[in-house]
């Protein structure tokens, strides 16, 4: 009884006084609109910490099989010594090879991509010629 009581008379107020309830409405709008611009948004939260690292090469042999043989297993064969991995997953393309690697969750990654990127300075003298330099994707 006592809420229908209530709602009955913030019906009337608003029935009576238009622009005060419509300006009230205007205020709760832009301090709403003010906040959500002054929110910091980051793109991956500190609580989602993902261990995974991609490494891919691009060479444009033409032949994935090739690509695969020259650039994805010299590859794999370096970054299997990394520690602290869980699974390497190597791909390769007519245009690229790509290996992925998933570390485990305690892994410090900032080590593990100072290891990466050694690993891959010896694994690129093993390349071929015209192989375009790695690039390094820290997740």
């Amino acid at each position: 009884m006592q809420t229908n009581k209530i709602a009955t008379e913030i019906t009337r107020l608003s029935l009576s006084r238009k622009v005060t309830v419509f300006v009230f409405f205007l205020t709760i709008l832009a301090v709403g609109l003010i906040s959500v611009g002054k929110l910091p948004l980051e793109k991956y939260p500190k609580g989602q910490d993902y261990s995974y690292i991609r490494i891919r090469t691009g060479w444009s042999s033409g032949v994935a099989e090739e690509a695969m043989q020259k650039i994805g297993l010299p590859m794999e064969e370096e970054l299997s010594t990394v520690r602290g991995i869980q699974s390497i997953n190597t791909r390769s393309s007519q245009s690229s090879a790509e290996v992925s690697l998933s570390f485990k969750r305690d892994t410090d990654m900032d080590v593990a991509y100072r290891e990466v990127r050694d690993r891959m300075e010896r694994a690129s003298l093993r390349f071929p010629e015209g192989v375009d330099d790695y690039r390094i994707y820290k997740y």
